[in-house]
């Protein structure tokens, strides 16, 4: 019973230490001006002071509707559709994966299907089986963050090997995915370095490791490899996208 509220404690926990903060953190005017660092992480992604990027989802605080436009204005949010997953459709050429995004079939849906042959149409599958694709969806993010079968089995409480049945039905049916996830690897440990579509290079020196005292660096080093082409292009096109929308305003 303690777990439940412990999940809770770090939810309250973390609107405490975030939105909480804010009003002590306004100027004079009432405005929030945080400070945003171009290079916050090595894969190109933003980084902000003031956690302004750490706002919960759900906002089952209230802490969202804190931010309001002045008279004559509006706040407007965008986001992209699976951009991780198309990106992982472009880089690794997956034909079944294009083909899905081209059709604007649900990615999630489809594997599911596929991987455990529900009996059903694609847009079913989100309502009949919602538990389904929640595996597939963590098999899919999984692959994005390099997780492997005893991550994923711990995270959906399954067993070892039916998380591993799990993977290897996956890549089954995107088969391309897990080349290029081997062409990483390889290319990773033969060069220490890895280059994303947009030419952003990061090393990667422990990729090389030989020694077997260090073969878990060489593992993380890997996992980030495979992750940084997939994250580092994500970071460069909405930075585009920032451009184009200031420009276009």
């Amino acid at each position: 019973p303690v777990v439940g509220k412990i999940l809770k404690f770090k939810k309250i926990a973390m609107a405490l230490s975030t939105g909480c903060k804010f009003p002590l953190e306004v100027d004079d005017d009432s405005r929030l001006r945080p400070k945003y660092n171009q290079m916050g992480a090595i894969t190109g992604r933003f980084s902000a002071t003031k956690k302004i990027h750490q706002l919960p989802n759900d906002d089952r605080f209230g802490i969202r509707s804190g931010f309001i436009a002045p008279p004559g204005f509006k706040i407007v949010g965008a986001d992209f559709d699976q951009q991780e997953l198309y990106i992982l459709a472009s880089v690794s050429g997956d034909q079944a994966m294009l083909d899905a995004i081209a059709n604007g079939v649900d990615l999630h849906a489809l594997a599911a299907k596929k991987v455990f042959g529900l009996d059903c149409e694609l847009d079913e599958v989100k309502k009949l089986h919602p538990e389904k694709r929640k595996q597939v969806k963590e098999v899919q993010f999984g692959i994005l963050y390099g997780s492997g079968a005893q991550s994923l089995a711990k995270k959906l409480s399954l067993s070892l090997q039916a998380a591993e049945e799990l993977i290897d039905g996956y890549f089954a049916i995107f088969p391309q995915v897990k080349s290029f996830i081997d062409d990483t690897h390889d290319f990773t440990t033969k060069n220490g370095f890895y280059v994303d579509v947009f030419g952003r290079r990061r090393f990667f020196p422990n990729a090389q490791l030989k020694a077997k005292s260090k073969l878990n660096l060489q593992s993380k080093a890997l996992r980030e490899a495979q992750n940084f082409p997939i994250q580092a292009a994500a970071a460069t096109i909405t930075k585009l996208a920032m451009i184009r929308c200031h420009n276009h305003i």
